[in-house]
Formats: C-alpha cells, sequence, structure tokens
C-alpha cells in the first residue's frame, strides 16, 4: 500500500472507531435522558433542572461530521470520483483483474466492509461491501488518473477475445454474466460464402477511412446468419463483444456505453433482434447504435433476425443500419456440398444416386436440419430416414409436391417432344394444333404448382 494510502487507512480506521464508540455512548445517553423527561404536573425548579440536564446530555453527544460518516471523510480526502456501473464492478471482481493491485480488505462496521485497490499506474478504486448486497455495490469511486482501459485489457485473454454478456433482473437488481463462446462450426458454402467474401473487400474500404458500419443480417431460422456474422467479424478483427437483445430491455445505455469505450471489442454482435421489447429494449438499442456512430467509430456492429417485417420503422431509418443482407435457404448445389461434408465427418457412405435424391427431398431445410438428417443416416435405415425428411418439411409447413402429378406432366411433356420430332415440326407449332394435350399439360403444370 502507498503512504498516502496507508495515512487515509490510519485515519479511517481511527475514525470508524471513533464512530462505534460514539453510537455506543449515544444508545447509553438515551437511556439516560428518558427517564428525565419532565411531567407536566412537575414543579418548575424541577422541570428546569430536568431540561438543563437533558442539554448537558445532548450537548456531550455532539459528534463532529468527519466522525459522523468516516467513510465520506475517507473518499473526500483521497479526493475520489464517484461512478456507478454494475457490469465493471462484477467483472473486475468475477475476473480476479483486482489481482493486479494492492488489496486492502477491512470492515467499517458489523455489516460493512471496505475494498482499498491501489496501483501506481492504474490508479485507485475503492469499493462497499455489506453483508446483504451480495457482493461489493455498483456504486464505486476512483482517482481521477485511473486507467480504465489498461485494467480491462487483460479480459479479452481470459474469455478468448470472445465476451458474452448477459444482464438480467435479479430482486430488483440489474445483475451481469460474463462468459466465452466459441467460433460457430456450420461452414458457409455458395452464394453465402461468396457474399461474405464480397462484404469483407467493403467493409475494408469504409474502415480504412475511419468510417463506422452496422450490418443486419436477416431470414429463417437456421439459414447461417449467427455463423456468417462470426466467420465475418472474425476474419476482419480479434475481439468479438455478443449482447443478447433481451438483454438491452435492462441494461442501462450509459453503463454498457462504459463498457464498451474501455473494453474497445472490433465487433458488437447482438442476435435476434426481432424479439427485443419494443418498450424497453429498442430505445436502448438505438441509442446504443447512435453512439457507435459518434463515440465509439472503432468498432462495427452486426445484428441478427429472423424477420424485419416487426420493425419500427425510425429502426429502419438510414444512420441505424447500414448494410441489409438477406440470407436464403441452401440451394439444390449448396445443400450438396453441405450434405457431402457432413456425410464425410460422419463416416457415411452414399452413391451419388442417393445424394441426389436426399437433395432433391431436402428442398427448403436448413444446414442444421441437414446436419440432423446425416446423424440418422449412420444409425436408420434410409426409408426411415425419408420418413423424417417428410416429417420435418410437415412440421416446417413445406407441403409436398405430388410425385404422381410430376410424373404425369414430365411423361406427357416427353411424348409431346418425341411427336415434334417425328413430324419435324416444333412443340409450339404441335401445341397449336393439339391442344387438348396443351391443355392437359397446362392443367398438370397448375395442380403442381398449386401443391407446392
Amino acid at each position: 500500500m502507498t503512504k498516502s494510502g496507508k495515512k487515509s487507512k490510519n485515519r479511517f480506521m481511527k475514525n470508524a472507531r471513533s464512530w462505534r464508540s460514539y453510537l455506543s455512548k449515544g444508545l447509553t445517553i438515551a437511556a439516560d435522558i428518558l427517564p428525565k423527561i419532565p411531567k407536566r404536573r412537575d414543579p418548575l425548579l424541577q422541570k428546569t433542572v430536568a431540561i438543563l440536564s437533558i442539554f448537558h446530555s445532548v450537548q456531550k453527544a455532539f459528534i463532529p461530521e468527519h466522525v459522523k460518516n468516516p467513510l465520506r471523510s475517507m473518499i473526500d480526502s483521497m479526493g475520489l470520483v464517484e461512478a456507478n456501473n454494475e457490469q465493471f464492478v462484477r467483472l473486475f471482481f468475477d475476473t480476479e483483474l483486482f489481482k493486479r493491485f494492492n488489496v486492502d480488505k477491512f470492515a467499517i462496521s458489523d455489516y460493512t466492509d471496505v475494498h482499498l485497490m491501489e496501483d501506481d499506474k492504474l490508479g485507485t478504486l475503492l469499493f462497499v461491501e455489506t453483508s446483504w448486497s451480495k457482493g461489493p455495490l455498483p456504486t464505486f469511486h476512483h482517482s481521477s488518473d485511473v486507467d480504465f482501459a489498461e485494467i480491462l485489457r487483460g479480459v479479452w485473454e481470459l474469455y478468448n477475445n470472445h465476451i458474452h454478456l448477459t444482464v438480467g433482473n435479479e430482486d430488483g437488481c440489474n445483475k451481469s454474466e460474463f462468459t466465452t463462446f466459441a467460433d460457430i462450426g456450420n461452414p458457409l458454402y455458395g452464394s453465402a460464402a461468396k457474399q461474405i467474401d464480397e462484404m469483407i473487400v467493403r467493409h475494408k474500404r469504409f474502415t480504412e477511412n475511419n468510417v463506422p458500419r452496422s450490418y443486419m443480417f436477416y431470414g429463417q431460422p437456421g439459414t447461417g446468419k449467427s455463423s456468417a456474422a462470426m466467420v465475418f467479424a472474425g476474419r476482419l478483427g480479434r475481439r468479438i463483444l455478443k449482447v443478447d437483445a433481451n438483454s438491452l430491455a435492462t441494461a442501462h445505455v450509459k453503463t454498457l456505453s462504459f463498457l464498451i469505450e474501455y473494453l474497445r471489442p472490433d465487433f458488437l454482435i447482438i442476435d435476434d433482434v426481432d424479439k427485443i421489447n419494443a418498450e424497453k429494449g429498442l430505445p436502448t438499442l438505438l441509442d446504443v447504435l447512435q453512439r457507435f456512430k459518434t463515440e465509439h467509430s472503432f468498432a462495427s456492429v452486426i445484428m441478427t433476425a429472423n424477420s424485419i417485417t416487426s420493425f419500427d420503422k425510425g429502426f429502419l431509418r438510414p444512420g441505424r443500419i447500414d448494410t441489409w443482407i438477406e440470407f436464403a435457404m441452401p440451394n439444390s448445389e449448396e445443400r450438396k456440398a453441405i450434405l457431402e461434408n457432413y456425410l464425410k465427418e460422419a463416416g457415411v457412405v452414399l452413391a451419388d444416386d442417393e445424394i441426389a435424391k436426399v437433395v432433391e427431398m431436402t428442398d427448403g431445410l436448413s444446414q442444421d436440419y441437414l446436419r440432423e438428417i446425416v446423424t440418422c443416416f449412420k444409425h436408420d435405415k434410409s426409408d426411415d430416414v425419408a420418413k423424417s425428411i417428410e416429417l420435418m418439411k410437415s412440421l416446417l409447413g413445406i407441403k409436398k409436391v405430388e410425385t404422381a402429378a410430376k410424373t404425369t406432366l414430365a411423361d406427357a411433356a416427353a411424348k409431346f417432344a418425341e411427336l415434334a420430332a417425328s413430324r419435324g415440326a416444333s412443340l409450339t407449332e404441335l401445341a397449336a394444333k393439339n391442344a387438348s394435350i396443351a391443355d392437359e399439360i397446362k392443367s398438370l403444370k397448375d395442380e403442381a404448382e398449386g401443391k407446392q
């Protein structure tokens, strides 16, 4: 502990002992005063003596201001500044950042402890903890020269450059939880991979000129939005801060902004913003986006949503979100690549015609479903897997196109082409001569499309 710290502590302990002593004396004096209160019928002389006795007791009980509040006296003498940030306090103690300081913990009462943290380079921090607060209080004090950025720098190493912040409410108070998260393992294929490559090139053009960017990745569940966000952020930066959309309804803008300012992430990822509480969470999100443009231009924001139809018009205004990227279900080429990759990982061997059949059957299913289908192939028979695929599509509301209609249409088209070739006529000419066949084909086509 520094000399000034030891001196302040000694003064503090002396004041604390005095405070406890005077409190004890005060209770004794109060017990002494009560019997002295004169009654209405007492003689004048007796009343006068009783009043003088009470006055004397009160005078003796007078306590100087610095003894009444020794903690305030210590804070003032050290020139500390008050701050309130539950997220910083929890992160500071949960990650053992305090071990970089000279730590001194002492009691000022039977129910209150003080944590005094001092370091010549980092500055001074003072935290108060009560027996009922379940840890240090969110209000703390610090020296004016404290280096918050340097204090929090080591957090990224502890969380492998991936910090996940969740803010909840417990007993009416905010409670933050910090965890790490792994890179999402789903690979990107086809148009999704190409889209990310193109976005990275564009993003670099903006950031080279210190222009912050915000992105919205939207599409049906399982289309690879979160995977793409991780790939995109991972290829452009190292430090990723992830915040649940629901946490924005509880988190305070100033405390979140404080954390972002001193953690200095390369990317902030907010998943499922379409599920955010419109009344409580949306104002916080809009404020955060604005601050990224004006105060946190060192970082970029990526948001994901399953649907954008429910968004408030103010959210869609230019300046809030710069780039909108839609993620669609994988096409047949992408499904084939995804299936072949998962089959190889699972050690499952399927013939080319079997893979082609599965690709056709899985139209409308996302990458997560394709992974599950490969798992089924490893343990089930092909017929059982086919039933599972149909069940998946049924639960998702994907209607099955009748195979019979497709076959009839294909057969009719084949016969039509054969007749045209044998007679040396074009399909159009033959259709004009055989209106009934053309009507049959159109009817079958409309029937097939209507069942999709």
